[in-house]
């Protein structure tokens, strides 16, 4: 019950500072830049924002098939997807990147005649950059969920909880409208380089000794069938 407990909270508080970061930038905005200036980084921001159709989808998936493979044993699946990071979700989301905000003529409909969609054109790569990193964290992330561990999130959560305020308060300062794309592009990419510490925990030698048992249960089964 303890341990149910204990994740629970951890999954609460990883929630609470997703949304509180997901919408820090928005805040200071509004605060910060003219109503015409708000708009076109909101019209960047739901643009970019499309990318996340492909990203949760993804986590939806990833997440229930991590955790039954943990919890048969499969310990090992972590340590091949962790470190590289989701190679192929990776791969698999980068040209969606590139088509939303790469180029130099991103974004559909953004080359049209009102000003704000022009400007706004000029924000969407940091936007949809910084929005393709979080995507990509989105399967270690599940991965982490999925053998109950949620601590090393929350550290990271708290983290850039510390530093997105003053950062995005400082860049909307001296850039505007640019400054709010750029400072989200910098907060996920810290997120990105704080979470390649996402790593599966090791199995202890008990767990390593019951996984090498079930393995040996499994290849006898095969021998009899074959």
């Amino acid at each position: 019950m303890r341990r149910i407990w204990r994740f629970s909270a951890g999954v609460t508080a990883i929630t609470i500072a997703g949304m509180v970061l997901g919408q820090l930038d928005k805040v200071v905005l509004s605060k910060m830049l003219s109503l015409a200036e708000y708009g076109q980084y909101m019209i960047a921001f739901a643009l970019a924002g499309t990318l996340y159709l492909f990203s949760g989808p993804v986590f939806n998936a990833v997440y229930p098939r991590f955790s039954s493979l943990v919890r048969s044993g499969e310990r090992a699946l972590g340590a091949g997807l962790s470190p590289g990071h989701a190679p192929a979700w990776r791969d698999s989301l980068s040209p969606c990147d590139a088509a939303c905000g790469v180029s130099g003529r991103a974004g559909p409909g953004l080359d049209g005649r009102p000003r704000a969609c022009r400007s706004a054109r000029l924000l969407l790569p940091f936007l949809a950059i910084g929005t393709a990193l979080h995507g990509v964290m989105h399967v270690p992330f599940a991965l982490q969920l999925a053998y109950g561990t949620t601590r090393l999130q929350v550290a990271i959560s708290a983290v850039l909880l510390l530093v997105a305020t003053p950062s995005t308060v400082f860049l909307v300062l001296h850039y505007g409208a640019l400054g709010g794309a750029l400072a989200w592009l910098w907060l996920h990419s810290l997120y990105m380089v704080l979470g390649a510490w996402m790593n599966p925990p090791p199995p202890a030698e008990g767990a390593r000794g019951e996984m090498d048992r079930v393995r040996r249960r499994r290849s006898i089964r095969g021998c009899r069938r074959w």
